[in-house]
């Protein structure tokens, strides 16, 4: 009975060790992968990883940073503008109360034509003032003339002719004065010499156009301080466009410029730049660019909102499509594949070994060749399937049973290989045989573990990824000129010559990482 005790004792320690060591196996292994899945997850942030399916699904394209001739373009944004000699706001230079108005709002008008008249009693004494003035001049002129030659002959003192002369001169120049003032007026000054008195005031347009606004009616007074109608040319018509600081240095005078109205989006317009700003707008880092428009249609309104497209000097550039683009923050990026990056994705998805089995070891049956040509078909627990759990099963000193359940009674002599017997494994198990078995390239084991070596080798190439994952990282970039849908970029970072980006749907790659960061924070 001791003896039972004993021995119950013993298996029972035997078991308790075991199941503790094999606890403390497990929990270790399980905090070397919690160690390797959070260096995997760092090395990882930031990347955009799509699997096969995802890049077929969204029809990723790739291609290298091109260098192109490009037709370099400014795109802005303006109004239409007549110049200040093609507009005008009309007002009177008396003050009168409105008679007649003679146009209506849209009207076309020609220069010298007649607006609207006034009329005030301050028109006739006016004119009355200029005829007396006239009569005065007229006569000082006679007698100044008659005194000159009084003077010559010394017939007079000089006194006298110099009271004739400066009384003349004062005359002739309220004369002249009223005279202009007349004219101003548009008021025919002969006519009214000859005592015919106008009892209305003309209002003339000073230049041809079209009459924009009137602010006036019938009855109301106005002076010199009222505006009565305003008039534009828009046979003249040109674009004042808002260009922004980083692109003034493009600009120059001469440049062309297409023109597109949101009233008239079928037609384009061409116009070229013929002066350009000094200071910046107050509302914002732009500098007005003056560009006159060739051929101005008529049915052109001043005031309409404009697109532009500015051509500068050709170039080489570096360039993307519009699509490689995105934005995030308030910057700009294109996605890189990053080789680095893509193994470490698809080595992440495995403990680091490509297993076929559970004892990291791919063998096939087939690889087995006896001797005595006798082949073996063994299925499960046999000894020969490698595919399972057991390793590999020889009769002999490897610890290994051919006798059992397999229904086969194999000699050790019965399993020597040949010279060329050949297991391949797809992990670096470590495992050195001495029954026989011959590795491929003299036991050198092929690895997976992109972190073994990988300096010294050449970088992956995307096509090395066409059935496996692959990361993409962001690199900022500085947009600039624009050609078609091409746009120039600046690097922020040094890339090779050779890189792959993204060539479109890249907004889609932006959504994952922001995605996955979403992920991660919850």
């Amino acid at each position: 009975m001791n003896k039972k005790l004993q021995v119950v004792l013993v298996l029972l320690t035997i078991l308790l060790t075991s199941t503790y060591c094999n606890k403390s196996h497990e929990h270790g292994d399980d905090n070397k992968h919690v160690e390797h899945e959070n260096e995997h997850n760092e090395a990882l942030e930031g990347m955009a990883v799509l699997t096969p399916r995802q890049r077929l699904a969204l029809n990723i394209e790739l291609g290298k940073i091109s260098m192109r001739n490009m037709s370099a373009t400014i795109h802005s944004g303006g109004v239409l503008k007549v110049s200040p000699n093609d507009k005008a706001e009309i007002t009177s230079f008396m003050g009168g109360n409105v008679k007649s108005i003679k146009v209506f709002q849209g009207n076309k008008v020609r220069k010298g034509q007649v607006l609207a008249t006034l009329e005030h009693p301050d028109f006739i004494q006016l004119q009355q003032e200029y005829i007396e003035a006239s009569n005065n001049y007229n006569f000082s002129k006679i007698d100044f003339e008659r005194q000159k030659e009084l003077y010559k002959n010394e017939a007079i003192s000089a006194k006298i002719f110099q009271k004739t002369e400066a009384e003349f001169k004062n005359y002739k120049a309220k004369y002249e004065g009223l005279q202009i003032k007349l004219k101003m007026l548009n008021m025919d000054y002969k006519s009214i010499e000859t005592g015919k008195l106008e009892t209305e005031l003309r209002i003339i347009s000073p230049i041809s156009g079209y009459v924009n606004k009137i602010d006036i009616s019938l009855g109301s007074f106005v002076d010199a301080a009222t505006k009565m109608f305003s008039i534009s040319n828009n046979n003249n018509i040109h674009a004042d466009l808002l260009v922004y600081e980083q692109d003034i240095p493009n600009v120059k005078i001469g440049q062309k410029a297409r023109l597109q109205l949101a009233t008239m989006p079928d037609i384009e317009l061409t116009s070229q730049i013929f002066s350009i700003a000094k200071e910046y707008q107050k509302d914002s880092k732009a500098v007005l660019v003056h560009a006159r428009i060739d051929n101005a249609p008529d049915k052109l309104i001043a005031g309409s909102y404009v697109n532009a497209t500015i051509f500068t000097q050709d170039s080489r550039r570096k360039s993307v499509p519009e699509s490689a683009i995105v934005k995030d923050g308030g910057k700009k990026y294109i996605f890189v594949f990053d080789a680095n990056a893509s193994e470490i994705a698809n080595h992440s998805d495995t403990d680091g070994h490509a297993h076929d089995g559970d004892d990291g070891h791919n063998h096939k049956s087939s690889e087995h060749k006896h001797d005595d040509n006798d082949e073996h078909s063994h299925d499960g627990n046999d000894g020969h399937s490698h595919d399972s759990d057991d390793g590999h099963s020889h009769d002999g000193d490897d610890g290994h049973s051919h006798d059992g359940d397999d229904g086969h009674d194999h000699k050790s002599s019965e399993h020597k290989h040949g010279d060329n017997d050949v297991h391949k494994h797809d992990g670096d198990n470590g495992h050195n045989h001495d029954d026989g078995h011959k590795h491929e390239n003299e036991a050198e084991h092929k690895h997976d573990d992109v972190y073994d070596n990988h300096s010294n080798e050449k970088h992956a190439t995307y096509e090395m990824f066409a059935n496996k994952k692959v990361a993409f990282r962001m690199v900022e970039v500085i947009s600039g000129v624009k050609d078609n849908s091409y746009v120039e970029i600046k690097l922020m970072e040094p890339l090779d010559k050779d890189a792959q980006i993204v060539l479109d749907n890249a907004f889609y790659l932006l959504s994952d990482i922001k995605k996955s960061e979403t992920e991660h924070v919850h």
